[in-house]
């Protein structure tokens, strides 16, 4: 998917000012795990063991700096994969729990990073790009959903079209609030309720 984001940055002269907030075990990558930690990227953990401090230091010495900025986030923190029961059995588990519809296409997002992100770089921030991202050829003959193409997958055209829809969305209508909790307008219910693939978020001054 972050093919998709860096398609975008290219459209806006953009490329060399994109960042990406990555799953902490992409660290240990050769080559890009470190390249990615150099180039600005923030590296998280899940759920007890995200270090909100950490993630907070990294964005607030990126804004100091004063470089324009594309922050990209994946709310799902993985792509929905039909093959992997116990991951979407977990995150319906949690939209239960927390009174909120359970999503069939796509897994519950995660809201902690969006929220960290939103309070670090306020001061900083004209919008947000809701972008999500659909793939074809995903459905079997029967309708039976399919994993998503991998990289080189769609690097060797075996996915036959790609749709991408994308929202601009002011700044100033995203709400502060951190709780998620269903009924209540804050990040997590917002966040929900976009159903994003990702979030693109614009820190250009």
């Amino acid at each position: 998917d972050w093919i998709i984001a860096d398609m975008l940055a290219i459209r806006q002269s953009a490329l060399g000012h994109v960042r990406y907030v990555l799953k902490d075990g992409l660290k240990w990558l050769p080559l890009y795990g470190w390249y990615f930690s150099q180039h600005g990227g923030a590296y998280v953990k899940r759920s007890a063991k995200f270090n909100e401090i950490t993630m907070k230091k990294k964005l607030q010495t990126q804004t100091k700096c004063g470089a324009p900025m594309y922050l990209v986030i994946f709310p799902e923190g993985t792509r929905y994969n039909p093959e992997l029961k116990s991951v979407i059995a977990d995150s319906q588990a949690f939209a239960t729990k927390e009174g909120l519809a359970v999503l069939k296409h796509t897994l519950t997002p995660r809201m902690k990073a969006s929220h960290i992100a939103l309070n670090a770089m306020s001061d900083h921030l004209d919008a947000i790009y809701d972008v999500t991202v659909a793939y074809e050829g995903t459905l079997s003959a029967s309708g039976q959903r399919r994993p998503a193409p991998s990289m080189p997958e769609f690097l060797c055209k075996e996915c036959p079209r790609v749709h991408i829809y994308f929202d601009r969305v002011d700044i100033k209508e995203i709400p502060s609030e951190p709780l998620f909790s269903a009924g209540r307008c804050n990040v997590g219910t917002w966040l929900y309720g976009t159903l994003l693939g990702w979030l693109w978020v614009n820190a250009f001054p």
